[in-house]
């Protein structure tokens, strides 16, 4: 019998210390104690928000102009509702690929939308789509809005003056085809990727009104126009600053207050409010700054006690009366980590260890449901993660909110993967507008996802150097992206993931010439997987690395291994094992589940014992969609996930982590789905947490062992 009871592993870990302001211009007031004294702060809303899911028309046709699907008769066009994509078929299935499988569909998605927007109001109006992939053409009314590039931000149109009483016409033209050339419009990030890009309307859609012309900002790169940190934390003390903009569309100058208010969970307790005057001129957009000091505050202190206060800010005109109001959940918590020991939360070591997720799911690919989200967290609770990388891009405000709920360290990722130009290394990204979109992708990423608790780090890029820095301006390109996430929040840490360069089974030289270039450094590592077969050499590396940049904080973004459910072997080490097809010329790519289990072990041991990692994250949750693989036994899916593509089927390697992660009990045998073996006596590989295991076989222990003898 074989045991692996690993105690919760001084993992490494993610951090950001919030302790700088939001890099924004400033103006307006900052507090005046001669503010007037604004009503006790409650969370009921001020804003109206129109939901716009339903009753859509669609029709997938890259051959219309613009001016025909705007004038075209939709009654023949498919009713949908939103979330929608067309390639939850194709781009989200398990069916076996061949060399001659065409790709997932990469089309034009045209959809439309009559609404009734109400009667007209004296405030401001705003459409807020919440992703459309990969870019989106927006009309309304026959005149056109303006165009959305990139697939996985939110963004904003002011409509107030286009807006009409009774019927209106939305028009959303959605393209997901790959780009041909740089300069084009889909020429963005990501450019390619080993994940599938879903094209349409994927989340929600919605209206937005306010009911004064000044209001707290709806035209910041989709994000909330309030951005509150914890500048410090002593004790159970904290200060958090909340930056708030404002916009004022009037045509008069106007006086008004600024009420920032900390509430508990509840949203009933005012722990603490603070007001500020303020006066705006005639369209004039500024920015208050605002501190809240707080004495006995309970902190979000991740898996062991997300808590969450209820933030509230709030406008009021001259008259006192509220027009406008922002409710946002908010932790208090400070972030930091040590390039030698890891990661410290409100001044705590706690060692990071998780997964990376991506956001579909078979069957709907990237047009999931609030409840299909609470089903993979509801997974990544049970494992007993405590961080979650979001690959390879901005998540949805909900997954994140998620996080904060449940107390998740969350690396959030820009799209930048693999590649700057579609002519190759030999094109600088400055020339083509890639690298300024790839800017704007991150203003709006950390924009969105500033006031979430969870998040921890900006990723900045994943695998896209080819080795060497005279490869398409890369380091310069990484240089710029880390610089403007500094700009826009000082007080979070910056990586980008680096992907092995090698030569046979030899790690290059150039393997780490990206190091320095952002607050901390991270590494994919695929070892026993795709290259090398000694079961020291990921530590070795990771020695390596941290050895060449010891100031610098060092973590294992992925690792892992493929696994097919029906692929079993008697022998671990002793038959070769197919990494990836992507030709699909193979007949069966043979990834046995004993062998993936055997890579995590190995990787899992070496990581436990390099406190200095600043956090280690499985390749991957979830089974997920690639349209160019075939492996294991399925096909154009990433069989790598520790739980299948349909949250269904829980891998043995699932229970070897939940036993290592988890204060639940664990006791689970191996290999179980292996019934048809060769070998006449089996070797009983049991993963538990427990202090002892004993085999029983009809009632007959034949087998008992200790965690202490256990690996």
């Amino acid at each position: 019998m074989h045991q692996h009871a690993l105690h919760p592993i001084a993992k490494a870990i993610l951090v950001a210390s919030l302790t700088a302001a939001l890099a924004v211009g400033c103006g307006g007031g900052g507090d005046d104690p001669a503010a007037p004294t604004a009503p006790i702060a409650t969370v009921d809303q001020v804003r109206t928000v129109t939901d716009l899911t339903r009753n859509w028309r669609f029709v997938l046709d890259d051959s219309l102009t613009d001016d025909q699907a705007l004038g075209a008769n939709t009654s023949n066009w498919s009713s949908v509702n939103l979330p929608h994509t067309w390639n939850a078929g194709d781009a989200a299935t398990t069916a076996q690929s061949t060399p001659s499988t065409p790709e997932y569909l990469r089309s034009v998605g045209w959809y439309q939308l009559d609404f009734d927007a109400g009667p007209q109001t004296s405030g401001t109006r705003w459409l807020q789509f919440d992703a459309a992939s990969i870019t989106a053409d927006v009309w309304l009314n026959g005149v056109k809005l303006g165009q959305h590039r990139g697939a996985f931000t939110a963004f904003r149109f002011d409509v107030t003056k286009l807006l009409k009483p009774g019927r209106n016409v939305l028009v959303v033209k959605t393209d997901n085809r790959r780009a041909t050339r740089d300069g084009e419009a889909n020429a963005i990030a990501p450019l390619s990727g080993d994940f599938n890009m879903s094209g349409g309307l994927y989340r929600g859609v919605s209206l937005v009104s306010t009911p004064n012309k000044a209001h707290i900002a709806l035209g910041d790169l989709g994000g909330p126009g309030i951005y509150a940190r914890t500048a410090s934390v002593s004790g159970t003390s904290a200060v958090v600053n909340v930056a708030t903009k404002l916009e004022n569309a009037l045509a008069a100058a106007g006086s008004y207050t600024v009420t920032a208010s900390l509430l508990d969970a509840e949203g009933k307790t005012v722990k603490r409010s603070v007001s500020s005057a303020v006066a705006l001129r005639p369209g004039e957009n500024i920015t208050v700054s605002q501190d809240l000091d707080l004495a006995d505050v309970r902190l979000w202190q991740g898996l062991a006690d997300p808590y969450l206060h209820k933030l509230v800010i709030e406008l009021r005109d001259g008259a006192g009366t509220s027009i406008d109001k922002v409710v946002r959940d908010f932790g208090v918590r400070e972030m930091r980590f040590d390039p030698n020991s890891g990661f410290f939360l409100n001044g705590r070591s706690v060692p990071l260890h998780g997964v990376n997720m991506h956001q579909d799911m078979l069957g709907k690919a990237w047009a999931t449901s609030h409840e299909d989200i609470d089903r993979s967290f509801e997974l990544i609770k049970e494992v007993g993660a405590n961080t979650l990388r979001m690959a390879h891009y901005p998540h949805s405000d909900y997954a994140v909110a998620q996080a904060d709920k449940l107390g998740l360290v969350v690396m959030a990722e820009l799209p930048y993967v693999n590649s700057s130009a579609v002519g190759g290394r030999t094109v600088d990204p400055e020339t083509t507008g890639f690298a300024e979109n790839a800017r704007e992708q991150l203003r709006e990423l950390i924009r969105q996802k500033y006031n979430n608790a969870s998040v921890g780090i900006w990723s900045v890029g994943n695998e896209v150097q080819g080795g060497d820095d005279a490869q398409n301006n890369v380091r310069a390109m990484f240089k710029s992206l880390h610089d403007t996430a500094k700009a826009e929040d000082p007080g979070r840490i910056t990586t980008l993931a680096n992907q092995i360069n090698r030569s046979g089974d030899v790690v290059r030289p150039d393997a780490i010439t990206l190091t320095g270039v952002t607050d901390s450094f991270s590494v994919n590592r695929y070892f026993q997987w795709y290259y090398g077969q000694s079961e020291t050499q990921l530590g070795d590396n990771l020695d390596q690395i941290h050895a060449a940049s010891p100031a610098q904080p060092i973590g294992v973004t992925e690792y892992g291994a493929g696994s097919g459910l029906s692929h079993h072997t008697d022998n671990v080490r002793g038959g070769r094992v197919c990494s990836s097809d992507t030709s699909g010329a193979t007949r069966i790519c043979y990834q046995p589940e004993g062998y993936a289990n055997y890579v995590h072990e190995k990787a899992y041991a070496q990581m436990v014992q390099r406190p200095y990692l600043m956090g280690t994250w499985i390749w991957n949750m979830f089974d997920f969609g690639s349209g160019n693989r075939h492996e294991g036994d399925i096909g154009q899916t990433n069989t790598k996930g520790i739980v299948t593509f349909g949250r269904d089927v829980k891998k043995d390697v699932f229970f070897f982590y939940k036993a290592n992660w988890s204060q639940a009990p664990v006791t689970y045998i191996a290999e179980r789905r292996h019934t048809d073996r060769v070998y006449k006596t089996a070797q009983v590989k049991v993963y538990s947490n427990a202090a002892s295991v004993a085999l029983r076989v009809n009632g007959v222990e034949v087998a008992r062992k200790a965690a202490a003898e256990c690996p």
